[in-house]
């Protein structure tokens, strides 16, 4: 956090962010410290990686929750006033 303090664009101290914060399972701060990795750096491998791990680890956690595989539920988009 401190390095990122000094240097907000620090590619590498987005990385150790995002790597720590999914170590202790919150994958909510992690997508979010390594889509600002991604925004400086759009073809990082191994952010793209990470992101993956954690949507197939949500994946598992929905299907455990709900018993259902696929894709999570989309909201419905919203109808225009008069259709």
């Amino acid at each position: 956090e401190k390095a990122l303090e000094i240097d907000p664009s620090s590619t590498k101290g987005l990385w150790r962010k995002a790597k720590a914060i999914w170590g202790m399972r919150n994958p909510g701060l992690a997508r979010e410290a390594l889509g600002r990795l991604l925004d400086l750096e759009p073809g990082n491998a191994a952010a793209i990686a990470m992101l993956r791990e954690i949507d197939q680890e949500e994946a598992k956690k929905r299907v455990r929750r709900t018993g259902v595989k696929g894709v999570a539920p989309r909201a419905k988009p919203a109808r225009p006033p008069n259709a």
